[in-house]
């Protein structure tokens, strides 16, 4: 009783307080429960998870994919043993849409910089970078002409 009289005095604003008691994840029922009571768990959090969405209405039912797949299959109508087609979405990223998420640079941007890349390698710039170092070492630049505006 002092549990729901202290929950119900709760107030965040924006944000609704859905009381669940520790002790109705934690029923007893299971002799592993008092493991979880003392050192957090998965199977504590998949139980403390369902009690919260079915108090939230989210779920009607806890299962895994299998359950899940069934459940999919019986509402399009289809039969239980009819093969189904999967679709991931989104879509799996490729390599380089890949590389760009995670380094936050666009595909364009990579081609661009291994591009640079292999031009800075080639034998003719590589000639012209010690050029311009041992000129640098002389206190004189390489400078390219200027053109004429158009």
């Amino acid at each position: 009783l002092a549990f729901v009289l202290g929950v119900k005095r709760i107030r965040i604003a924006g944000t609704t307080v859905v009381p669940i008691a520790l002790a109705d994840a934690l029923d007893g029922r299971d002799t592993r429960d008092y493991h979880q009571r003392v050192e957090p768990s998965i199977q504590g959090g998949r139980k403390i998870a369902r009690l919260i969405l079915s108090k939230l209405g989210l779920v009607d039912e806890i299962g895994g994919f299998d359950a899940a797949l069934a459940s999919a299959q019986e509402l399009a109508g289809l039969s239980a043993n009819q093969p189904v087609r999967l679709k991931r979405y989104p879509a799996r990223p490729d390599g380089l849409e890949a590389l760009q998420a995670l380094l936050g640079v666009s595909v364009e941007g990579v081609e661009s910089a291994a591009a640079l890349n292999r031009l800075i390698r080639s034998p003719q710039a590589q000639a012209l970078l010690r050029a311009q170092s041992r000129l640098e070492a002389e206190e004189a630049s390489l400078t390219a002409p200027q053109e004429a505006p158009r």
